[in-house]
């Protein structure tokens, strides 16, 4: 992933280049960014972000998420279909090479055997 945000200057950068964020983008990618790993529902995001009257405004939310996706170059946000949305650590763990039992090194990080 070639993007990092920088919250103190309001500004978010991909490939060292900075990359426009609308505040409702950047607002959202924050909210995210603070909860990461954590699934948060439409209805928390959209709470959030837009306040309580717009606690089932699902189609506008998955606009800007679409939109985040596509101006951050897939950055890993998680789509939980009907329930909500979750940033995943930008760094996945390794998964087993398909038709291999894999093993672990000595720091328990799984490797291709």
């Amino acid at each position: 992933m070639g993007w990092r945000s920088i919250s103190a200057r309001r500004a978010v950068y991909r490939d060292g280049e900075e990359v426009h964020l609308t505040p409702i983008e950047f607002t959202l990618l924050g909210a995210l960014l603070r909860h990461r790993g954590r699934l948060l529902t439409h209805e928390a995001l959209l709470h959030q972000v837009w306040g309580p009257s717009h606690a089932h405004d699902t189609p506008t939310l998955r606009t800007h998420i679409a939109n985040l996706r596509r101006k951050l170059a897939s950055p890993p946000i998680r789509t939980m279909h009907g329930v909500g949305y979750r940033f995943d650590s930008p760094h996945p763990r390794p998964a087993p090479i398909a038709g291999s039992a894999g093993r672990r090194d000595a720091a328990g990080q799984l490797r291709a055997a």
